[in-house]
Parts: C-alpha cells; structure tokens; sequence
C-alpha cells in the first residue's frame, strides 16, 4: 500500500508556505515605503530557500502525524526582529 503522508512533500509545503508568508509581508511593507524592511523579508527568503529541500522530519505518535523543521537559531533570530519590526 502507497503511503499517503510524504514527509518530504508535506516539509516542502511547510516552507513553502513560510516564504509566501514572509513575501507577502514584504511585498506589504514595500508598498507602504518601508524599504529597509522589504528588503530584509526579501533576504529572509532567499536565506531560507536552500534549507527547504531538506523537507521535514516526520515521526508519528498515538496515531498522529508531526512534522517538524530544523531551523537554525542564526535564521530564527533575524527572523523574529523582522517579524517584530514589521508590527
């Protein structure tokens, strides 16, 4: 039987949604004139790209899935000042 939960493709959603999100905010942010923080969304993007082929990790515990993603805190950090900038 073919396995109907693909760690990988479900990883790569993950991230996927993660860089639309950062993008969209990005895109907000150059359209209000705050360019410096446009661009650093940009960069946060760009940054998090080569890790998204890695997918996710997959484990499963009393009968549910959990997906988990390594982030490495040199991303996390910069990401959580944009985030706090952009508010």
């Amino acid at each position: 039987m073919p396995q109907a939960f693909s760690p990988l493709i479900a990883g790569r959603a993950l991230w996927g949604l993660l860089v639309l999100n950062i993008a969209e905010a990005a895109i907000f942010d150059a359209l209000k004139g705050n360019l410096m923080n446009a661009v650093a969304g940009f960069l946060i993007c760009m940054a998090i790209l080569p890790r998204a082929k890695d997918g996710g990790v997959l484990a499963k515990r009393h009968g549910y899935h959990l997906l988990a993603v390594d982030l490495p805190w040199a991303w996390i950090l910069p990401y959580t000042v944009w985030h706090l900038c952009f508010m």
